[in-house]
């Protein structure tokens, strides 16, 4: 399975939405940074943290 970065989100509320929007449309998802981004959260826009949303390559259309 190759994943691809769908959306990064700035608050844990954000990526659990989306999170469950896509698991209701059957999607795999993996989040990371989550534990990093509730911790430290202004750092949100360095180094390309935030909590990000990946999911399989052949799912990122229909994501």
């Amino acid at each position: 399975m190759k994943t691809v970065r769908l959306v990064t989100c700035n608050t844990v509320q954000d990526a659990y939405e989306v999170k469950n929007r896509l698991e209701r449309e059957e999607i795999q998802c993996i989040l990371t940074n989550e534990n990093i981004t509730n911790i430290l959260p202004h750092f949100n826009y360095m180094l390309g943290s935030g909590i990000q949303i990946l999911v399989d390559e052949k799912d990122l259309e229909k994501a």
